[in-house]
This record gives C-alpha cells, structure tokens and sequence, in this order.
C-alpha cells in the first residue's frame, strides 16, 4: 500500500490492506465460474472475462500501484479509478447473471434468487437508500 494514498482510520487500514486479495479473488471465482458454463457447452462471452477482470486488475492497482501527482491528484485518480473505472468494468462483466447460470438448477438457484428478489436487497439498491450507503462509506472512512 502506497503511503501517499493510504487512508486513514483503523476501520479504512483494515478494509484497505484487504481491498487487493479480495479483488483478485474475486477475479478468480469469476474466471472458474465462467470456464465452468464454457465445459458444459454454454456460451459466455471472453470479453466479459475481460472486462470483470480488469476491474479487479484496476482495485487491485489503486489500493497497491503508484498514482501520479500530488496528494490531492493522486486521492482523486483513486476515487475515479475505484468509484468509476472498477465499477463500470465490474458491472458489464454481469456477475449475477454468471452466478445464476453457473449454478446448478437446484437449492443454490433457487437461494440466489430468492435473495435477489429479497425485501432487504430491494431496499439497498433503491436509489436514495444507496446514495446515502454511499456518502456513508466515504462518512465510515474517514473515521
């Protein structure tokens, strides 16, 4: 972890220093999941592979590469790489939908559906409920 664009806080340290494995984890349940639809004869695109991987290259790279300028600079390339690029590049790969399809038809489907259909998640991603998550965990952050 560069010092130049660590946060501060002990709540930030810890979920920063785990940020990058957590990432390239991810990356790999991805990338197992996708060659397991691919064995079986399905189609998924390569280039959602891609795209879900590079996302976890760029989180990866924001909590441990150098980033250019000053402190102000290089705390805004974080926010845009992580906040923008990583997402955008997380959210085309489709992960739910490589979830529900690597999965075999069955209690695990059903689970993920079912979650996904949940009160509880309808709420976290109903807009004003996840813009006030959002300005919290920059809010959390800081502490």
């Amino acid at each position: 972890m560069s010092p130049a664009h660590a946060p501060s806080g002990p709540i930030a340290a810890v979920l920063w220093t785990l940020a990058p494995a957590a990432a390239l984890l991810f990356v790999a349940g991805y990338r197992m999941a996708a060659a397991r639809l691919r064995r079986r004869g399905d189609a998924w695109p390569r280039w959602r592979d891609a795209s879900f991987g590079g996302g976890g290259i760029v989180l990866a790279w924001a909590a441990l590469g150098p980033l250019p300028g000053g402190p102000f600079t290089r705390h805004m390339a974080l926010h845009m790489l992580a906040g923008m690029a990583a997402a955008l590049l997380l959210v085309l790969a489709r992960p739910l939908t490589l979830v529900l399809r690597s999965l075999p038809p069955g209690r695990g489907r059903r689970g993920v559906v079912a979650l996904e259909h949940s009160r509880p998640v309808a709420v976290l991603v109903f807009p004003p409920v996840a813009a006030l998550l959002d300005a919290g965990g920059l809010w959390l952050l800081s502490i």
